[in-house]
Protein backbone atom coordinates (compact mmCIF):
# COMPACT_ATOMS: atom_id res chain seq x y z
CA UNK A 1 0.00 0.00 0.00
CA UNK A 2 1.11 3.12 -1.17
CA UNK A 3 1.02 6.58 0.89
CA UNK A 4 1.37 9.52 -0.85
CA UNK A 5 1.04 12.77 0.75
CA UNK A 6 -1.69 15.62 -1.01
CA UNK A 7 -1.36 18.85 -0.50
CA UNK A 8 -4.79 19.99 -0.62
CA UNK A 9 -6.11 23.78 -1.71
CA UNK A 10 -7.25 26.54 0.50
CA UNK A 11 -10.51 26.43 -1.55
CA UNK A 12 -10.92 22.68 -1.72
CA UNK A 13 -10.69 22.80 2.12
CA UNK A 14 -13.41 24.66 2.07
CA UNK A 15 -15.77 23.37 0.03
CA UNK A 16 -15.22 20.20 1.94
CA UNK A 17 -15.99 21.98 5.35
CA UNK A 18 -18.94 23.21 3.83
CA UNK A 19 -19.79 20.16 2.18
CA UNK A 20 -19.66 18.12 5.05
CA UNK A 21 -21.45 20.64 7.25
CA UNK A 22 -24.17 21.06 5.12
CA UNK A 23 -24.78 16.55 4.82
CA UNK A 24 -24.42 16.65 8.96
CA UNK A 25 -27.05 19.57 9.44
CA UNK A 26 -29.45 17.99 6.87
CA UNK A 27 -28.98 14.40 8.38
CA UNK A 28 -29.65 15.84 12.26
CA UNK A 29 -32.69 17.74 10.94
CA UNK A 30 -34.01 15.32 9.46
CA UNK A 31 -33.42 12.64 11.58
CA UNK A 32 -34.48 14.90 14.48
CA UNK A 33 -37.97 15.35 12.44
CA UNK A 34 -38.71 11.71 12.05
CA UNK A 35 -38.01 11.25 15.97
CA UNK A 36 -40.10 13.46 16.93
CA UNK A 37 -43.01 12.30 14.25
CA UNK A 38 -42.72 8.92 15.72
CA UNK A 39 -42.94 10.14 19.12
CA UNK A 40 -46.04 12.70 18.20
CA UNK A 41 -47.66 9.34 16.97
CA UNK A 42 -46.65 7.39 19.81
CA UNK A 43 -48.33 10.29 22.66
CA UNK A 44 -51.17 10.50 20.60
CA UNK A 45 -52.31 7.01 20.69
CA UNK A 46 -51.73 6.94 24.77
CA UNK A 47 -54.95 8.71 25.43
CA UNK A 48 -55.62 5.96 28.09
CA UNK A 49 -52.38 6.82 30.74
CA UNK A 50 -54.17 9.83 32.55
CA UNK A 51 -51.70 12.63 32.81
CA UNK A 52 -49.96 11.97 29.30
CA UNK A 53 -53.59 11.32 28.26
CA UNK A 54 -55.43 14.14 29.28
CA UNK A 55 -52.22 16.76 28.32
CA UNK A 56 -52.18 15.43 24.95
CA UNK A 57 -55.82 16.17 24.17
CA UNK A 58 -55.85 19.64 25.87
CA UNK A 59 -52.93 19.97 23.26
CA UNK A 60 -55.07 18.50 20.62
CA UNK A 61 -57.89 20.60 21.42
CA UNK A 62 -56.10 24.03 21.73
CA UNK A 63 -54.76 22.77 18.04
CA UNK A 64 -58.35 21.86 16.43
CA UNK A 65 -60.05 24.85 18.25
CA UNK A 66 -56.93 27.77 16.72
CA UNK A 67 -58.09 26.02 13.21
CA UNK A 68 -61.38 26.46 13.37
CA UNK A 69 -60.43 30.54 13.51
Amino acid sequence: MKVTSEKKSLKRIAVEGFVGGTAWGLGTVLGAAVLLAIGGLILTQIKTVPIIGKFVYNVIEEVERYQSR
